[in-house]
Protein backbone atom coordinates (compact mmCIF):
# COMPACT_ATOMS: atom_id res chain seq x y z
CA UNK A 1 0.00 0.00 0.00
CA UNK A 2 1.01 3.95 -0.66
CA UNK A 3 -0.87 5.76 1.49
CA UNK A 4 0.02 9.16 2.66
CA UNK A 5 0.13 10.95 6.11
CA UNK A 6 -2.33 13.55 4.38
CA UNK A 7 -4.56 11.00 3.62
CA UNK A 8 -4.36 9.56 7.05
CA UNK A 9 -5.05 12.70 8.45
CA UNK A 10 -8.26 13.19 6.62
CA UNK A 11 -9.80 9.83 7.48
CA UNK A 12 -9.06 10.49 11.36
CA UNK A 13 -10.36 13.93 11.41
CA UNK A 14 -13.71 12.29 8.91
CA UNK A 15 -14.02 9.83 11.91
CA UNK A 16 -13.92 12.32 14.81
CA UNK A 17 -16.61 14.73 12.83
CA UNK A 18 -18.72 12.10 11.59
CA UNK A 19 -19.45 14.01 8.20
CA UNK A 20 -17.70 14.72 5.41
CA UNK A 21 -18.94 18.45 5.81
CA UNK A 22 -17.53 19.05 9.22
CA UNK A 23 -14.23 17.43 8.37
CA UNK A 24 -13.60 19.90 5.95
CA UNK A 25 -14.27 23.30 7.82
CA UNK A 26 -11.75 21.66 10.72
CA UNK A 27 -9.18 20.92 7.72
CA UNK A 28 -10.23 23.96 6.04
CA UNK A 29 -10.81 21.67 2.73
CA UNK A 30 -13.53 21.58 0.20
CA UNK A 31 -16.26 18.30 1.08
CA UNK A 32 -15.62 17.12 -2.52
CA UNK A 33 -11.17 17.07 -1.71
CA UNK A 34 -12.20 14.99 1.36
CA UNK A 35 -14.78 12.54 -0.74
CA UNK A 36 -11.87 11.80 -2.84
CA UNK A 37 -9.43 11.59 -0.68
CA UNK A 38 -11.64 8.84 1.14
CA UNK A 39 -12.25 7.49 -2.44
CA UNK A 40 -8.38 7.08 -3.13
CA UNK A 41 -7.76 4.80 0.75
CA UNK A 42 -10.66 3.26 -0.52
CA UNK A 43 -9.47 2.06 -3.89
CA UNK A 44 -5.71 1.49 -2.18
CA UNK A 45 -7.11 -1.30 0.07
CA UNK A 46 -9.72 -2.70 -2.55
CA UNK A 47 -12.18 -2.54 -0.38
CA UNK A 48 -15.07 0.61 1.45
CA UNK A 49 -14.08 1.57 4.95
CA UNK A 50 -17.30 3.93 5.46
CA UNK A 51 -20.85 3.63 5.98
CA UNK A 52 -22.76 6.33 4.45
CA UNK A 53 -26.12 6.88 6.09
CA UNK A 54 -28.76 9.67 6.74
CA UNK A 55 -27.44 10.71 10.25
CA UNK A 56 -24.13 11.34 8.90
CA UNK A 57 -20.85 8.58 8.55
CA UNK A 58 -19.70 5.75 10.31
CA UNK A 59 -16.67 3.45 10.03
CA UNK A 60 -16.98 0.02 9.33
CA UNK A 61 -15.01 -2.83 10.63
CA UNK A 62 -11.88 -1.84 7.39
CA UNK A 63 -12.31 1.54 8.26
CA UNK A 64 -11.91 0.63 11.91
CA UNK A 65 -8.95 -1.20 11.79
CA UNK A 66 -7.32 1.73 9.28
CA UNK A 67 -8.27 4.26 12.07
CA UNK A 68 -6.97 2.40 14.89
CA UNK A 69 -3.48 2.31 13.01
CA UNK A 70 -3.80 5.96 11.78
CA UNK A 71 -3.90 6.62 15.60
CA UNK A 72 -0.69 4.91 16.15
CA UNK A 73 1.06 6.55 13.24
CA UNK A 74 -0.63 9.88 14.15
CA UNK A 75 1.02 10.05 17.69
CA UNK A 76 4.17 8.27 16.48
CA UNK A 77 5.05 11.28 14.54
CA UNK A 78 3.86 13.58 17.63
CA UNK A 79 6.51 12.08 19.36
CA UNK A 80 8.97 12.07 16.79
CA UNK A 81 8.35 15.53 16.62
CA UNK A 82 8.88 16.71 20.67
CA UNK A 83 12.06 13.71 20.24
CA UNK A 84 13.65 16.13 16.98
CA UNK A 85 12.81 19.09 19.23
CA UNK A 86 14.47 17.83 21.63
CA UNK A 87 17.72 16.76 19.95
CA UNK A 88 17.74 20.14 18.02
CA UNK A 89 17.97 21.80 21.26
CA UNK A 90 15.32 25.11 21.22
CA UNK A 91 17.06 26.97 18.59
CA UNK A 92 14.22 26.00 15.91
CA UNK A 93 11.35 25.67 18.18
CA UNK A 94 8.59 28.75 18.18
CA UNK A 95 5.54 29.24 19.43
CA UNK A 96 2.43 31.31 17.36
CA UNK A 97 -0.06 33.11 19.45
CA UNK A 98 -2.86 34.84 18.46
CA UNK A 99 -4.92 37.02 20.83
CA UNK A 100 -7.84 39.65 20.96
CA UNK A 101 -7.57 43.60 22.14
CA UNK A 102 -9.67 42.89 25.00
CA UNK A 103 -7.37 39.35 26.36
CA UNK A 104 -4.27 41.53 26.07
CA UNK A 105 -5.60 43.25 29.07
CA UNK A 106 -5.27 40.50 31.64
CA UNK A 107 -2.12 38.56 32.71
CA UNK A 108 -1.21 37.96 28.69
CA UNK A 109 1.41 40.21 28.62
CA UNK A 110 3.07 39.26 32.22
CA UNK A 111 2.52 35.67 30.62
CA UNK A 112 4.41 36.53 27.51
CA UNK A 113 7.76 38.19 29.24
CA UNK A 114 7.46 35.43 31.97
CA UNK A 115 7.75 32.99 29.21
CA UNK A 116 10.24 34.44 27.11
CA UNK A 117 12.53 34.58 29.91
CA UNK A 118 12.28 31.01 30.95
CA UNK A 119 12.56 30.03 27.20
CA UNK A 120 14.75 32.48 25.81
CA UNK A 121 15.09 29.73 23.06
CA UNK A 122 12.01 29.81 21.71
CA UNK A 123 10.99 32.05 18.63
CA UNK A 124 7.59 33.69 19.76
CA UNK A 125 5.36 34.66 16.89
CA UNK A 126 2.14 36.83 18.11
CA UNK A 127 -0.73 38.51 16.20
CA UNK A 128 -3.38 40.39 17.12
CA UNK A 129 -7.11 40.13 15.67
CA UNK A 130 -11.19 39.68 15.82
CA UNK A 131 -11.90 36.26 17.07
CA UNK A 132 -13.44 34.77 14.22
CA UNK A 133 -10.24 35.75 12.04
CA UNK A 134 -7.95 34.14 14.88
CA UNK A 135 -10.11 30.53 15.11
CA UNK A 136 -10.07 30.69 11.24
CA UNK A 137 -6.11 31.05 11.71
CA UNK A 138 -6.08 27.96 14.29
CA UNK A 139 -7.93 25.91 12.00
CA UNK A 140 -5.53 26.58 9.03
CA UNK A 141 -2.59 25.70 11.43
CA UNK A 142 -1.06 29.33 11.26
CA UNK A 143 -1.31 29.32 14.42
CA UNK A 144 -0.59 27.67 17.64
CA UNK A 145 -2.95 28.70 20.26
CA UNK A 146 -4.88 31.60 21.01
CA UNK A 147 -6.27 33.92 23.73
CA UNK A 148 -9.25 35.18 22.61
CA UNK A 149 -13.34 36.73 23.43
CA UNK A 150 -15.97 34.41 23.02
CA UNK A 151 -19.25 34.29 23.16
CA UNK A 152 -21.01 31.69 25.42
CA UNK A 153 -18.07 29.59 25.03
CA UNK A 154 -18.67 28.30 21.78
CA UNK A 155 -15.76 28.30 18.95
CA UNK A 156 -15.51 27.26 15.56
CA UNK A 157 -15.75 22.92 15.06
CA UNK A 158 -12.43 21.54 15.34
CA UNK A 159 -11.68 23.47 18.23
CA UNK A 160 -11.54 23.64 21.50
CA UNK A 161 -11.26 25.51 24.55
CA UNK A 162 -10.46 26.69 28.08
CA UNK A 163 -12.17 29.37 29.70
CA UNK A 164 -10.26 31.74 31.89
CA UNK A 165 -12.36 34.76 33.14
CA UNK A 166 -15.36 36.59 32.09
CA UNK A 167 -15.16 40.51 31.27
CA UNK A 168 -18.14 42.68 31.81
CA UNK A 169 -19.61 45.10 29.14
CA UNK A 170 -20.65 48.84 28.79
CA UNK A 171 -21.62 51.68 26.75
CA UNK A 172 -19.43 54.41 25.54
CA UNK A 173 -19.86 57.57 23.96
CA UNK A 174 -18.51 61.20 24.02
CA UNK A 175 -18.63 63.36 26.95
CA UNK A 176 -20.53 65.92 24.56
CA UNK A 177 -23.23 62.91 23.47
CA UNK A 178 -27.11 64.08 24.09
CA UNK A 179 -27.98 61.35 25.86
CA UNK A 180 -27.28 62.39 30.09
CA UNK A 181 -28.93 59.72 31.77
CA UNK A 182 -30.15 56.19 32.38
CA UNK A 183 -31.82 55.05 29.45
CA UNK A 184 -32.94 52.13 27.39
CA UNK A 185 -31.47 49.79 24.86
CA UNK A 186 -34.24 50.95 21.90
CA UNK A 187 -33.68 54.70 22.79
CA UNK A 188 -29.94 54.00 22.15
CA UNK A 189 -30.14 51.89 18.92
CA UNK A 190 -31.65 55.37 17.70
CA UNK A 191 -28.36 56.23 17.16
CA UNK A 192 -25.49 55.69 14.71
CA UNK A 193 -23.03 52.13 16.61
CA UNK A 194 -19.61 50.74 15.73
CA UNK A 195 -19.54 47.25 16.02
CA UNK A 196 -15.86 45.79 16.86
CA UNK A 197 -17.21 42.91 13.99
CA UNK A 198 -19.15 42.50 11.21
CA UNK A 199 -22.41 41.70 11.75
CA UNK A 200 -23.10 38.02 12.94
CA UNK A 201 -24.37 36.44 15.99
CA UNK A 202 -21.41 36.44 17.43
CA UNK A 203 -20.62 40.43 17.80
CA UNK A 204 -21.25 42.37 20.64
CA UNK A 205 -23.96 44.28 19.33
CA UNK A 206 -25.91 41.44 17.19
CA UNK A 207 -26.04 39.89 20.97
CA UNK A 208 -27.09 42.34 22.66
CA UNK A 209 -30.28 43.17 20.04
CA UNK A 210 -30.80 39.55 20.40
CA UNK A 211 -31.24 39.21 24.00
CA UNK A 212 -33.74 41.76 24.08
CA UNK A 213 -35.60 41.37 20.63
CA UNK A 214 -34.75 44.18 19.38
CA UNK A 215 -33.41 45.03 15.77
CA UNK A 216 -29.86 45.96 14.76
CA UNK A 217 -29.67 49.72 14.86
CA UNK A 218 -29.63 50.90 10.77
CA UNK A 219 -26.18 52.60 10.85
CA UNK A 220 -23.32 49.98 12.18
CA UNK A 221 -19.92 51.11 11.26
CA UNK A 222 -17.50 47.97 11.74
CA UNK A 223 -14.21 48.95 12.83
CA UNK A 224 -11.67 46.54 14.99
CA UNK A 225 -9.42 49.33 15.98
CA UNK A 226 -9.84 50.57 19.60
CA UNK A 227 -7.41 53.90 18.34
CA UNK A 228 -9.43 54.76 15.32
CA UNK A 229 -12.90 53.80 17.06
CA UNK A 230 -11.98 55.78 20.00
CA UNK A 231 -11.91 59.23 17.52
CA UNK A 232 -14.99 58.31 15.84
CA UNK A 233 -16.55 58.52 19.31
CA UNK A 234 -15.09 61.30 20.36
CA UNK A 235 -16.10 63.47 16.85
CA UNK A 236 -20.26 62.20 16.18
CA UNK A 237 -23.04 61.05 17.81
CA UNK A 238 -22.47 57.37 17.10
CA UNK A 239 -22.16 54.42 20.61
CA UNK A 240 -20.66 51.46 21.29
CA UNK A 241 -19.88 48.31 23.11
CA UNK A 242 -16.90 47.98 24.94
CA UNK A 243 -15.31 45.07 27.64
CA UNK A 244 -14.23 46.30 30.62
CA UNK A 245 -10.59 45.68 29.38
CA UNK A 246 -11.11 49.38 28.09
CA UNK A 247 -11.77 50.63 31.46
CA UNK A 248 -8.10 51.96 31.61
CA UNK A 249 -8.45 54.10 28.45
CA UNK A 250 -11.86 55.51 29.60
CA UNK A 251 -10.42 56.44 32.82
CA UNK A 252 -7.50 58.17 31.07
CA UNK A 253 -10.08 59.72 28.70
CA UNK A 254 -11.18 63.19 29.00
CA UNK A 255 -13.68 63.39 26.14
CA UNK A 256 -15.59 59.62 26.60
CA UNK A 257 -18.24 58.32 29.17
CA UNK A 258 -19.95 55.60 30.37
CA UNK A 259 -23.92 55.37 30.07
CA UNK A 260 -26.27 53.63 31.86
CA UNK A 261 -29.00 51.27 30.68
CA UNK A 262 -31.64 49.80 32.22
CA UNK A 263 -30.68 46.38 30.83
CA UNK A 264 -28.58 44.27 31.62
CA UNK A 265 -25.05 43.80 29.17
CA UNK A 266 -23.87 40.36 28.22
CA UNK A 267 -21.07 39.77 29.75
CA UNK A 268 -17.51 38.94 27.69
CA UNK A 269 -15.62 35.65 28.07
CA UNK A 270 -11.65 35.36 27.61
CA UNK A 271 -10.00 31.56 26.78
CA UNK A 272 -7.54 29.68 25.35
CA UNK A 273 -8.31 28.16 22.10
CA UNK A 274 -6.77 25.14 20.14
CA UNK A 275 -7.24 23.16 17.63
CA UNK A 276 -6.66 20.20 19.86
CA UNK A 277 -5.65 20.48 23.27
CA UNK A 278 -4.42 17.13 23.70
CA UNK A 279 -2.53 17.81 20.58
CA UNK A 280 -0.45 20.63 21.41
CA UNK A 281 3.75 20.84 20.99
CA UNK A 282 5.19 20.82 24.14
CA UNK A 283 6.20 24.51 24.21
CA UNK A 284 2.15 25.21 23.30
CA UNK A 285 1.77 23.23 26.74
CA UNK A 286 4.34 24.70 28.21
CA UNK A 287 3.05 28.28 27.63
CA UNK A 288 -0.57 27.29 28.49
CA UNK A 289 0.07 26.25 31.65
CA UNK A 290 2.13 29.47 32.26
CA UNK A 291 -0.84 31.01 31.56
CA UNK A 292 -3.15 29.28 33.79
CA UNK A 293 -0.90 29.80 36.42
CA UNK A 294 -0.55 33.43 36.30
CA UNK A 295 -4.97 33.58 35.24
CA UNK A 296 -4.87 32.54 39.01
CA UNK A 297 -2.55 34.86 40.47
CA UNK A 298 -3.75 37.70 38.18
CA UNK A 299 -7.36 36.96 39.79
CA UNK A 300 -6.61 37.43 43.32
CA UNK A 301 -5.44 40.84 42.53
CA UNK A 302 -7.47 43.72 43.84
CA UNK A 303 -7.04 45.55 40.77
CA UNK A 304 -8.48 43.10 38.89
CA UNK A 305 -11.60 42.89 40.16
CA UNK A 306 -13.02 46.02 38.41
CA UNK A 307 -12.75 43.91 34.93
CA UNK A 308 -13.97 40.68 36.21
CA UNK A 309 -17.98 39.96 35.44
CA UNK A 310 -19.12 39.79 38.81
CA UNK A 311 -17.61 42.73 40.01
CA UNK A 312 -20.89 45.04 41.59
CA UNK A 313 -19.68 47.99 39.55
CA UNK A 314 -20.35 46.04 36.44
CA UNK A 315 -22.84 43.50 37.22
CA UNK A 316 -25.41 46.36 37.91
CA UNK A 317 -24.97 48.61 34.56
CA UNK A 318 -28.47 50.69 35.90
CA UNK A 319 -28.14 53.83 37.80
CA UNK A 320 -28.11 53.96 41.44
Amino acid sequence: MKMKLTQLKVLLEVAVQGSFGKAAKSLGLTQPAISQTIAELEAEIGMPILVRHSRGIELNEYGQVLVRHAKNIDLALLQAREDIDDLLGSAMRQLRIGFTAAASYGPLAKSLLLFQQQYPEVKIITQQHRPRYLQRQLLQKELDIAVITLCNHVVEDGLECELLYSLGNFIIASNNHPIRHTTSLKHLLSYPWIDWDEPHQDSLLAQLCARYNLSLPQKVLHCPSPEVMQYLLEHSTMLSMWSTAGLPLLEKSQTLKKLNLKETLPITQVGIVSASMGRNSSVANQFIELLRQQTQLWLQQDDAEKFLAHHPLISDTRSP
